[in-house]
């Protein structure tokens, strides 16, 4: 029998009401996107909700292909029409005012510039990526139009051989099935690749170009294979290709390891290179009426949509195979591995031995196979030096293997539970059991008898259970007792080793491992783990190991891999480390049950580890790359307060209102949700972070004033935490608490105190009032004088920016904040170009009222905390707290800034309208490592901005990490 895939499927139950998934895509945000017969799905990680607008026609409801667009759009094919969504606006795509119909299979592509080709009415048309940018920044809807994309002459030679799929290669080159052939179009000229080519004449309805360019073609009953560079396809017809169910679309994807996806009836078909693997029913596929969608994520993983059984994820994709008792194991659950000296492995489990038929990293090809007259619960199985093979139970029996006869013959019987059998130098074994330390060992008529070993008791005091044993790097032997360590020194007797850090000798220790570096590993019965390692003077020292990823689960087993890497099953799934993060994996992750049972670890001679469970085993191939890093993101999904809805991306400002203020955030990831928290603070209000595991948070009758919503994602079974995001606004006070209200309260108390005294105080009031008048006039001067002596001071007299003096000092002090942990500071160096050409055609004050117009439009545009100052002649230097050159909102921000000039007409006195352009060099303080001074980071942004000079000015450089540090340091 074959592997059990780690499959979960998501149903009604799950949020898709729609079994039939006909198209899945994945967004820039690492949502994934659900096209059904009726309707338009959306998974943000946490849950499936129906996302089309209840206005689409009806007949628009059938999907029929996603894409992702530019700009984070989403292209949506149905049978009735094109629609692209972006930011939750529905934009319909016409051909000439009709509407454009997409079929099922491959009818959409994007070209390199991100132009969309469409497959519609037997005929390509394209989308030009400038439209979809267009419709992005406009408020209004407007009309999306399609043109042709061919020239009229190829366009009605392939309409008149009918076309039914379309992929554009990397390479430019547009590749359609036509008729019963394959068309290339590239640069400019069509041909046809026919059985002169190696293609048989059939209808070729699903096209792939792999990473490595080869381009496969599918049909109804043929895979072929064009190698790269190659000019005659090869067949790759799996043998038996059953498809008698009529399948609308046949799919193909390519892996994360290169290896090629399709479907077949029941199940599917995958290319490693070298043959076909299939996966069905057995290996607990089930696909209904088939696969009509295959998406590999950005993770790696594969998603599958059925036609009945909805939406099916296969967690672990790359790394886990799973086996229960539908894949030969005689018994659910497995409690040891070992593979022999003959490549023989071997599986203990609740009834008995299994073997497999397969070798190290054979893949899904291994086999299980029950052994006969092993039905008892296997605690071990060992090889001995004479390479003699050992078999101990739970019942207390212990079995040798005939190597004649294949049989496993019961040795030794009536001892107490047997944990472990370890072989010893001398050719006997040590048993660990529940019942104290064993030795087994033949007789002079060759018997195999048991005996106690008194030692071990006498250093513990009495009869202890032994879970289990280790030998470290100095040959030392450890024992996991409930009594506590115990230690036997080679050639020495037993000692319970005093072990610094502990804090009790006879603390039990379950289970236990050996690793590099003279380490050992052991968890105490109150759930700590510990790391042990002598000093140079010999001394132990214990350590606790923190893993919050942890929690409070019971670990049942330990073992340290040739990487060095710590694995740690327990009841709760299972976790491993590099010696700076932690992972936990559960049935989420691939792993086949999460309740790990004791001593179930084991590393194969590749690399490969196994883990035993309550429901079978599974295998981690190549797990080096486990901890890779996941993609973890936080994205605030909406703002809402009754019936605004402001644009997170965008600051808000609002009147003080008492209803509660709802922040929604989403972070797209699909495996061990129950390890992820949200950390999140509301400055303004409290500068403390706040913790939940909700996706939403509310703030009622928030006070006026200004706040910053910040907030970011933490995932402990993942190790990792997301970036902070954040979302500015202001309250505005209400009316009765408005500056004006409070003048007016003032004004009325002062007049009723004055209608009060007025017939004993007018004399004097009046007097007083003519004091307090002219103090106010005269301190009004002194202000307004000093004001506008403060002004002079720190202010260009030509264009109102702030003077160089000013500017500097305002990046200093930014500069100085982002070093004390603050968020980060750009600087942007802006110079006019050929100002002096402005100069010269229109004269000093033309170009004097350039410079004012440009100061003019960017105070207009830039936020009340940036600055904009003159850095001498027609350079401006902009100062941009929050913002990063490696962030793409600070990228985007600073390019919409040279835009807004370039866009910008001024006119001149004499009613001459003049455009000028700027050159910009962009440079954060997160290059400034190592470096107090603002003038390494100001001569980093005049070299970017000489280098845009350079490039043909109107652009910003901005300055990266790398080329930063050599210059910084």
């Amino acid at each position: 029998m074959a592997q059990a895939l780690p499959l979960q499927y998501m149903q009604s139950a799950s949020g898709l009401d729609n079994l039939v998934v006909t198209a899945l895509a994945q967004d820039d945000k690492g949502r994934l996107w659900i096209g059904t017969e009726n309707g338009l799905y959306l998974h943000d990680g946490s849950r499936i909700a129906r996302a089309d607008p209840e206005a689409l026609p009806l007949a628009d409801r059938q999907i029929t292909k996603l894409m992702p667009a530019t700009r984070g759009g989403l292209w949506v094919g149905t049978a009735e029409a094109l629609w692209l969504r972006q930011d939750g606006r529905f934009t319909e795509v016409t051909d000439q005012g009709r509407p454009l119909p997409v079929g099922l299979g491959q009818t959409l592509a994007l070209t390199a510039t991100g132009d969309l080709l469409v497959l519609s009415r037997g005929r390509v048309k394209l989308v030009r990526a400038a439209m979809v940018a267009s419709a992005a920044t406009t408020p209004a809807p407007v009309s999306l139009q399609a043109e042709p994309a061919l020239p009229s002459e190829v366009e009605a030679e392939l309409t008149n051989l009918g076309l039914q799929s379309i992929l554009m290669g990397r390479e430019g080159t547009l590749w359609m099935g036509c008729g019963e052939a394959l068309c290339q179009w590239q640069q400019g000229r069509l041909a046809q690749w026919k059985a002169k080519q190696g293609l048989p004449p059939t209808l070729w309805s699903s096209l792939l170009q792999a990473r490595d360019g080869s381009i496969w073609a599918r049909s109804r009953a043929r895979i072929m294979r064009l190698p790269p560079g190659g000019q005659h396809f090869e067949a790759l017809t799996p043998a038996e290709l059953s498809l008698g169910t009529v399948h609308p679309q046949m799919p193909m994807a390519e892996d994360g390891l290169g290896r090629i996806l399709t479907l077949e009836d029941g199940g599917l078909l995958r290319w490693d290179g070298s043959r076909w693997e299939r996966f069905g029913r057995s290996n607990g596929l089930e696909v209904a009426g088939g696969v009509h969608a295959i998406l590999v994520d950005r993770d790696r993983e594969v998603w599958l949509g059925t036609a009945g059984r909805g939406l099916a994820r296969w967690s672990g994709y790359d790394h886990w195979s799973n086996w229960t008792m539908g894949q030969g194991l005689p018994d659910a659950e497995v409690w040891r591995f070992m593979r022999d000296s003959s490549g023989r492995f071997w599986l203990g489990t609740g009834s008995g031995l299994a073997q497999t038929s397969g070798g190290a990293g054979t893949g899904v090809r291994l086999q299980m196979h029950p052994i006969a007259g092993t039905a008892h619960q296997v605690g071990s199985v060992v090889e001995d030096e004479q390479h003699q093979l050992w078999m101990a139970t739970f019942k207390g029996e212990v079995l040798r293997r005939d190597e004649r006869s294949g049989q496993w013959r019961r040795v030794v019987a009536g001892l107490p539970v047997i944990y472990q059998l370890l072989p010893r130098p001398d050719g006997t074994l040590w048993a660990a059991t529940h019942g104290g330390l064993y030795e087994i060992r033949r007789d002079h008529a060759g018997q195999a008898v048991a005996r106690r070993i008194e030692a071990e008791r006498s250093v513990l005091g009495g009869d202890a259970a032994i879970s289990n044993m280790c030998h470290d790097e100095a040959g030392r032997l450890w024992l996991a007792t409930s009594a506590g360590l115990l230690l036997q020194l080679p050639g020495q007797g037993f000692t319970r080793p005093r072990v610094h850090g502990l804090p009790s000798e006879a603390t039990a220790v379950w289970p236990l491992a050996c690793g590099r570096h003279q380490r050992v590993y052991f968890a105490t019965r109150d759930g700590g783990l510990w790391r042990m390692a002598p000093d140079a003077t010999g001394d132990w020292y214990a350590e606790r190991v923190r893993a919050q990823a942890l929690g409070r689960r019971n670990i049942q087993s330990l073992l340290e891999d040739r990487r060095g890497w710590l694995w740690v099953a327990t009841d709760g799934g299972l976790l491993v480390t590099d010696g700076e993060r932690w992972r936990r994996f559960d049935p989420s992750e691939g792993l086949v049950w999460g309740d790990c049972n004791q001593n179930a670890l084991y590393e194969d001679q590749d690399g490969d580890i196994w883990v035993g469970t309550s429901q079978g085993a599974s295998r981690i191939s190549q797990p080096e790359e486990l901890l890779a890093p996941a993609n973890l993101a936080l994205h605030i999904a909406s703002v809402r307060r009754a019936q605004e809805t402001p644009d997170p991306a965008l600051p808000w400002q609002a009147n003080w209102s008492e209803l509660p203020l709802a922040i929604h955030w989403r972070v797209p990831v699909f495996a061990n949700r129950e390890g992820l928290r949200v950390w999140y603070r509301l400055r303004g209000q409290s500068d403390e972070w706040a913790v939940t595991s909700n996706q939403e948070v509310s703030f009622a009758a928030l006070p006026e004033g200004e706040y910053s919503f910040e907030a970011w994602a933490e995932n402990l079974d993942l190790g990792q935490r997301s970036a902070t995001v954040s979302f500015s606004f202001q309250i505005l006070p209400p009316w009765w608490r408005s500056q004006w209200a409070r003048l007016g309260y003032a004004a009325l108390m002062a007049c009723l105190v004055m209608a009060a005294h007025r017939w004993r105080v007018r004399r004097l009031m009046h007097r007083q009032t003519e004091l307090e008048r002219l103090v106010r006039e005269r301190t009004q001067a002194l202000e307004a004088s000093h004001e506008q002596m403060r002004q002079q001071a720190l202010t260009d007299g030509l264009t109102g920016a702030l003077n160089r003096r000013a500017i500097m000092a305002t990046a200093e002090r930014e500069l100085a904040r982002a070093r004390r942990s603050g968020p980060p500071v750009m600087l942007v160096l802006l110079d006019i170009d050929h100002f002096k050409r402005v100069n010269d055609r229109h004269g000093h004050p033309a170009g004097d009222a350039v410079l004012q117009a440009v100061v003019t439009c960017l105070q207009a545009d830039i936020r009340e905390y940036d600055a904009l100052g003159r850095y001498g002649g027609e350079e401006f230097l902009l100062v941009l707290p929050g913002l990063s050159c490696a962030t793409a909102a600070g990228r985007q921000r600073v390019e919409h800034l040279c835009c807004l000039v370039a866009q910008h007409p001024f006119a001149l006195e004499d009613g001459t309208q003049l455009t000028v352009t700027c050159s910009m060099g962009a440079v954060d303080s997160t290059q400034a490592e190592g470096s107090a001074e603002l003038k390494p980071l100001i001569d980093l942004a005049d070299q970017a901005l000489y280098r845009a000079k350079q490039q043909g000015r109107n652009r910003v450089v901005f300055v990266s990490a790398a080329e930063a540090q050599p210059r910084l340091g």
